[in-house]
């Protein structure tokens, strides 16, 4: 039907050529270029309309050798499938995408806004609703100016939805990474917005027109936590857009606080940071987060909790939940695991101060007794008439 939604899916911030920091595995599942792979893998299944990239697709100009490859045999593939790719660039690539764009041999993949010129491109998927696509990029690294400013309202058609795609800092006017306002999008006449440079996905307005950070596809550092990965969003004609989380990075992570101060007992503080360990990949997976416990590559339950009292057995179980994971989410369980073993160091201070605290207790006390003994005058003690010193 000519007059069914158009699917777009919808990432940004890649930065091809980075790895996560702070992962003890260099499992490639987690590079950057395997998640951009499962990108094209799942719009193909899919069999999405188009695929929108807003911008650091490369994370800098050193990496776009690196990234050469990986980017393009994703665009081979989804030309393969016939689902075009619109692009813009951001502060990261602002010379190495237009650079890749020419050495790629894709031809439905698209570059929008070349030199800090707006531009457009319309989109018509076999049996399905036009969508016209407004684009701006990054002439260099820095940019304050605002480029909604220069929005080409009038070379815009009246006949179809448009999506504006556009790497900014929102409400953030002394930005120098293209600082716009929520209120200049608005006024704009688009379906909706799909920004980047935001690595924190959010959808920050969901009104007419919808205002999208997509967020980074796969988390970069412990900075980023949560979930990530694509966004669906779809445009009817009449120019309604809706958009939901597909939260398929595989890589997630998370920040852990667990209050120790008034357990007194190791294998309770055990206890306390296994549940909250437990808990947290609960929620993670009700999120929608692919976690998943396994033995042998078979599903299976969770390990069970430690027995208490032994720091050693504790430690031992943390290293089985981290390997009954399956590998693609052991970095859930990886980050927990960092905070684990930080609060583990923070009790055995404690234990530390305490035995210092009682030898010097101990060490007092015999002062203050050799300081009450008789002493003759050379110094020796005085012998008493049992014979005891």
């Amino acid at each position: 039907m000519a007059d069914a939604s158009c699917r777009i899916l919808c990432t940004g911030d890649l930065h091809l050529g980075r790895y996560p920091s702070r992962t003890q595995s260099r499992d490639r599942a987690w590079a950057v270029d395997s998640a951009w792979a499962d990108t094209v893998s799942y719009a193909v299944e899919q069999a999405v309309d188009v695929v929108a990239l807003t911008g650091d697709v490369v994370d800098d100009q050193n990496k776009r050798y690196e990234a050469l490859g990986p980017l393009q045999r994703g665009l081979r593939r989804l030309e393969e499938a016939s689902i075009p790719v619109v692009a813009v660039a951001g502060n990261h690539d602002f010379d190495a995408l237009p650079r890749l764009a020419e050495m790629v041999e894709a031809e439905h993949f698209h570059l929008l806004g070349r030199g800090g010129e707006w531009s457009t491109v319309t989109v018509a998927p076999e049996g399905r609703s036009p969508v016209q696509f407004v684009g701006w990029s990054f002439r260099e690294a820095h940019e304050q100016d605002a480029p909604v400013e220069s929005f080409p309202d009038g070379r815009l058609r009246d006949d179809a939805p448009t999506v504006g795609l556009l790497h900014a800092d929102l409400n953030a006017p002394e930005s120098v990474y293209a600082p716009v306002s929520l209120g200049a999008l608005r006024q704009c006449p688009v379906s909706a917005w799909l920004l980047g440079h935001i690595h924190a996905p959010s959808l920050r307005d969901d009104r007419s027109p919808l205002v999208l950070y997509p967020g980074s596809l796969q988390p970069l550092d412990p900075s980023e936590p949560g979930p990530h990965g694509l966004w669906r969003v779809e445009v009817v004609p009449d120019g309604t857009s809706t958009a939901v989380q597909l939260p398929r990075a595989p890589l997630r992570y998370e920040h852990l606080e667990v209050d120790v101060d008034a357990i007194d007992d190791e294998g309770a503080v055990e206890a306390a940071v296994t549940d909250a360990m437990r808990d947290r990949l609960r929620t993670a997976r009700e999120e929608g987060s692919r976690v998943q416990y396994q033995k042998d590559g078979v599903p299976a339950s969770p390990p069970s909790m430690p027995p208490p009292g032994h720091r050693g057995r504790y430690h031992m179980s943390l290293r089985d939940l981290l390997a009954g994971t399956e590998d693609s989410e052991r970095a859930l369980v990886d980050a927990i695991l960092q905070e684990a073993r930080s609060l583990h160091r923070d009790l055995e201070r404690k234990e530390r101060s305490l035995r210092r605290l009682r030898r010097d207790e101990v060490e007092a006390v015999l002062r203050r007794i050799c300081d009450r003994a008789p002493t003759l005058e050379d110094g020796s003690p005085t012998e008493t008439k049992d014979g005891s010193t």
